[in-house]
């Protein structure tokens, strides 16, 4: 999911990833189309607490909304935090990478009505990415 975002001052910044994911999924046990649509809006702030070379290391504060449309409706919402580590390549590019979550989810009736607490460090959550310094 591709983010923007702002750095405050050196250990403080605020940003908000975005995302979209569709998906028509057609079972051979039913005869079916799915349908599933998801926007994501994931507003978070970040604390640098440790640099060290080019190597920075943060964690990730924010909430989660994932909005379903098409065939599976509802929203699912979520607070949490999400550590990771930021590499200066130069000025004006960083490789980032995060792992895991801690935090809370929770989903409203239409998308199964449920909820849950937890700590989730598996390899489907790591995130990659490049970000441009201007």
């Amino acid at each position: 999911m591709p983010e923007i975002g702002y750095n405050l001052d050196d250990n403080w910044a605020v940003g908000i990833q975005l995302g979209y994911t569709s998906s028509n999924a057609d079972s051979d046990f039913e005869k079916t189309d799915f349908t599933k649509a998801i926007i994501n809006l994931n507003p978070y702030a970040r604390y640098t607490f440790a640099k060290t070379g080019i190597a920075s290391f943060f964690v990730d504060g924010g909430l989660t909304f994932n909005f379903y449309t098409a065939d599976a409706e509802g929203m699912v919402w979520g607070i949490g935090v999400r550590p990771g580590v930021k590499l200066a390549v130069s000025e004006k590019v960083d490789v980032i990478g995060k792992l895991g979550y801690l935090g809370y989810a929770a989903a409203n009736e239409k998308a199964g009505k449920g909820s849950a607490f937890g700590l989730n460090i598996n390899n489907t959550d790591i995130e990659f990415g490049v970000n441009f310094n201007f």
